[in-house]
C-alpha cells in the first residue's frame, strides 16, 4: 500500500509540476499489473501517457492519462544490470533509464514497440 501512495503523489506532482500548483493526495490508484514493485514514473507528454519501469525487471507499462487502461507493456531484454530504477521522458519519443549500478541508458520507444534490446542502447556509467 505505501507503494501506491508514492504513485499517486508522483501522479500529481506530474500534473501539477506543469500546473505549478501545490499537490494533494486524494485517491490511491489500483495498478496490478505494475503490482509493488514500482520503480519509476514519467509523463510523456506528447502522447499524454504515463510510462512505468518495475523494479529488478526492465519492464515498461505504458498507461492512459487516466491510469485506468493499460496500453502496452515493453521488455527491455539484455540489459547488463536488469535492476532498473527509474526512467524519464526526454521528448520526441526518447527516454533514459537509471540502473543500480549508476548506468544511465538512453533509448527510443516507438508507438506500438514492445520489446527494446538493451545490449544495442547508448549508455553513459557515472561516477
Amino acid at each position: 500500500m505505501k507503494y501506491l501512495h508514492i504513485l499517486a503523489a508522483a501522479i500529481l506532482l506530474t500534473f501539477n509540476a506543469f500546473a505549478q500548483e501545490t499537490a494533494v493526495i486524494d485517491r490511491v490508484i489500483k495498478l496490478p499489473e505494475v503490482g509493488y514493485n514500482l520503480s519509476g514514473i514519467t509523463y510523456n507528454y506528447d502522447t499524454h501517457t504515463y510510462f512505468m519501469i518495475q523494479n529488478n525487471t526492465g519492464v515498461i507499462f505504458e498507461y492512459d492519462q487516466s491510469l485506468s487502461l493499460l496500453l502496452r507493456t515493453i521488455r527491455i531484454s539484455n540489459l547488463k544490470n536488469d535492476d532498473t530504477e527509474d526512467i524519464v521522458y526526454l521528448g520526441g519519443n526518447k527516454y533514459a533509464i537509471s540502473e543500480e549500478q549508476n548506468v544511465v541508458y538512453f533509448l527510443t520507444i516507438e508507438p506500438g514497440q514492445v520489446e527494446v534490446d538493451g545490449s544495442k542502447l547508448a549508455r553513459q556509467q557515472l561516477p
